[in-house]
C-alpha cells in the first residue's frame, strides 16, 4: 500500500492507523511529493511553499537513511499528529514557518528514534535533493493529494466516506484479521467536514 498521508477522518482510521491495525497482511510505504514541481533540488516548488518542502525532504531522508522498521512512518505520523493538534482549525497561509517546522521534525525525530544530525544533514545537501527526486519517480498521475494506492492500483482520492480499513480488507484474499470484521459489516458513513478530509487539487 503507498500512501500519502491520508488522516483520520471522521474517527475512521486514517493511513497509519490502517497500518497500525493491519500491519500482520499489509505493508505501507509513504511516498512523499505529493503536488510539487521540480527535480528535488533548491529550486522545487512545493505546492504549500517552501515549509512542505522543508518537510518532505526530511521525510525522503529518514525513509532512506533509518534502519529499523516503521520508524520513518512513525517519523511522518508525529509530524502530522503535532501540526493537527496544535491547529485543528487548519493550516492558514504562512501559519507554519520553517523555525517551527523544524522545531518539531528535530522533536519528533527524537521521539520515534529517528537520528536527527543523519536526517537534517541528509536533508540539507544534494544527497537529500537526489532521495526527494526518488519519490518524485515514484509517485503516480493524480488529480489531488492526499490519495493512497493499493497493490499499486489506481489512485484513490480522499473524501468524506473513503473507509482505508474496509479497503484493504477488501482486496485482502487470505484470512481476514478480526480487525476487518467490524469494518466489512458496518456501512460507510460520511464523518462531519474538516480541514483535512477533501483533497487538494493540483
Amino acid at each position: 500500500m503507498g500512501f500519502f498521508s491520508i488522516p483520520s477522518i471522521g474517527g475512521r482510521p486514517g493511513a497509519y492507523h490502517t497500518y497500525s491495525l493491519l500491519r500482520d497482511i499489509m505493508t505501507m510505504e509513504y511516498v512523499g511529493w505529493g503536488n510539487a514541481d521540480g527535480n528535488g533540488n533548491s529550486s522545487t516548488v512545493c505546492q504549500h511553499g517552501p515549509v512542505e518542502c522543508l518537510a518532505l525532504r526530511h521525510f525522503a531522508c529518514a525513509k532512506y537513511n533509518t534502519a529499523g522498521g516503521d520508524k520513518p512512518l512513525d517519523y511522518v505520523e508525529c509530524f502530522d499528529h503535532t501540526l493537527i493538534t496544535t491547529f485543528p482549525q487548519g493550516l492558514p497561509p504562512g501559519t507554519v514557518n520553517a523555525s517551527f517546522a523544524a522545531k518539531v521534525l528535530q522533536s519528533c525525530a527524537s521521539s520515534v528514534g529517528v537520528d536527527w544530525s543523519t536526517v537534517h544533514m541528509c536533508a540539507s545537501t544534494s544527497v537529500g535533493d537526489a532521495l526527494f527526486a526518488k519519490e518524485k519517480a515514484k509517485t503516480p498521475a493524480h488529480s489531488g493529494v492526499p490519495f493512497v494506492t493499493l497493490n499499486d492500483g489506481p489512485v484513490i482520492l480522499n473524501s468524506a466516506t473513503l473507509n482505508l480499513v474496509k479497503s484493504v480488507c477488501e482486496a485482502y484474499t487470505g484470512v481476514k484479521p478480526a480487525a476487518c470484521a467490524s469494518e466489512l459489516a458496518t456501512p460507510a458513513q460520511p464523518p462531519p467536514a474538516a480541514y483535512t478530509v477533501l483533497p487538494t487539487p493540483i
